[in-house]
Order: structure tokens, then C-alpha cells, then sequence
């Protein structure tokens, strides 16, 4: 599913101190291409790390957001499992690969 920023590089009250808020909004936006090049229709929230995902003529709507505690992954909220979430999930793993933030120094 989507990847998981090693836990035992970043421990406890640093973490929000270390990530990279640059290469997260990077990323964040790098997501949002590739979801809006899928037919999604997605919209920027004003000063977090989070945008509202939907899609034309369908009547749902999702937040995707890094989640930096405890876990340090991009999430889709509310969390179910279903077709359209797994889908969403692909999109995403797809346009970040293997990129990570790193923490800063």
C-alpha cells in the first residue's frame, strides 16, 4: 500500500521537527497531479498538508493527509476498504515510488 517512513530514523518529540516540510508539500503536490490526471477532482486546504480528493459525478469525498505521528504515511481519511480506496492508493504509491522525507539537519 503506501510507504512507511522508517520509524528508527525519526524517534519521538523530533519527528515533526525533522520532516522535511518541503519535499512533503512536494510530494503532496506530486500526488495531487498524478490523481488529477486520473479524473479526480482535487482541492489544496489552506496551511496543512492535505487535500480533498473526489471525483465528477460521484458522490464521495476524501482527505488525503500525511499523518506524521505515530505511523509518518500519506492516509486517505475516513479509512475504508473498498475498491475506490485501494484504487486511490495505487495512484498514490505509484506517483511518489520510493521517495521519502528526510529528516532534516
Amino acid at each position: 500500500m503506501i510507504r512507511y517512513f522508517p520509524s528508527d530514523q525519526i524517534s519521538g518529540h523530533e519527528t515533526s521537527d525533522l520532516i522535511n516540510d518541503v519535499l512533503l508539500s512536494q510530494q503532496g503536490e506530486t500526488i495531487a497531479q498524478a490523481l488529477l490526471a486520473q479524473g479526480y477532482a482535487v482541492q489544496k486546504l489552506d496551511d496543512q498538508f492535505a487535500w480533498g480528493v473526489s471525483q465528477t459525478n460521484e458522490e464521495w469525498w476524501m482527505l488525503l493527509t500525511f499523518i506524521p505521528r505515530p505511523v509518518a504515511q500519506w492516509r486517505l481519511l475516513p479509512a475504508v476498504q473498498d475498491r475506490q480506496q485501494t484504487k486511490l492508493y495505487s495512484i498514490i504509491e505509484q506517483a511518489i515510488g520510493g521517495k521519502r522525507p528526510k529528516p532534516m539537519r
